[in-house]
């Protein structure tokens, strides 16, 4: 844009959508490798899950990634399982190394690793 001046403040704008872009660019990316950890660690404990059990594990994922605690309850609801559906996928991902068992909020409760 030769021969125009900008004013700082569209300068400054502009450099913090730029700013907001690469972090949830960096951020997206960050998820997508999660998410391919999570498929690795799956099918390297085992070669005989399915691909809906794997977009499960990836669902419960995307839902509270690696920071929030949930139960089977929650697992149940975010995935549509009944009760012991969600518990067999507990402990799949449990004995994958996928999630950890946490302690302080109860019985039962797990976060992705």
């Amino acid at each position: 844009i030769v021969g125009y001046l900008i004013p700082v403040w569209v300068l400054a704008i502009v450099c913090q959508l730029l700013e907001n872009a690469c972090f949830f660019r960096n951020l997206l990316l960050n998820e997508n490798e999660i998410e391919v950890d999570i498929l690795n660690k799956l099918l390297s404990f085992s070669n005989m899950i399915s691909e809906k059990t794997i977009n499960h594990a990836i669902e419960i994922f995307s839902k509270c990634g690696k920071d929030v605690y949930f139960g089977r309850t929650i697992v149940e609801d975010i995935t549509g399982l009944k009760s012991s559906g969600a518990s067999k996928l507990i402990k799949l991902l449990l004995d994958s190394s996928v999630i950890i068992p946490i302690t302080g909020y109860g019985k039962g409760k797990y976060r992705f690793k």
